[in-house]
């Protein structure tokens, strides 16, 4: 059985993902986007069907959220117009969710959930584009420990 996840995070200029298969942090990638945006569309696009070809992830997680920016929420319906089209269930988590998460009380501020996540996942941390892949991993550990309690709490 596949139980691969791929967690996408996508910001106005940039698109990263984690990949993991259970609960482990597999691989990472991270794409800068055009400022063009029809550009950035079409390399958003390629970006998700490329990970799709290479990694065979099984379910998928993006950030949905209240404050994005036009061009950040363009970017992410359009990965997940592909996403569907290749039959890969999405699984949608909001900032504060992540907040709750990873901290009690919950945390505030992307900035200490970052930090959070960098001490929990240090490989990260000598990338070019840290931020975005701090965001993809935080969201991906998060769906995928929601889930192992979800089967946890089923088994019981």
């Amino acid at each position: 059985m596949n139980s691969k996840l791929g967690a996408f995070a996508i910001a106005r200029r940039s698109i990263a993902l984690a990949i993991f298969s259970g609960q482990e942090l597999e691989c990472w990638q991270v794409r800068i986007l055009p400022n063009d945006e029809d550009q950035a569309k079409t390399a958003t696009a390629a970006f998700v069907r490329w990970a799709l070809d290479h990694f065979h992830f099984s379910a998928t997680a993006i950030q949905s959220g209240e404050l994005e920016t036009h061009r950040k929420e363009q970017l992410r319906d359009l990965a997940c117009e592909v996403l569907r089209e290749n039959g890969i269930p999405i699984l949608v988590a909001t900032e504060d969710d992540l907040f709750r998460a990873f901290r009690n009380p919950s945390l505030t501020r992307r900035a200490d959930l970052r930090k959070l996540i960098h001490q929990i996942l240090p490989q990260l941390a000598e990338q070019r584009e840290t931020l975005p892949l701090l965001d993809a991993a935080a969201l991906g550990l998060y769906i995928k420990t929601e889930h192992l309690l979800t089967l946890t709490t089923q088994d019981q």
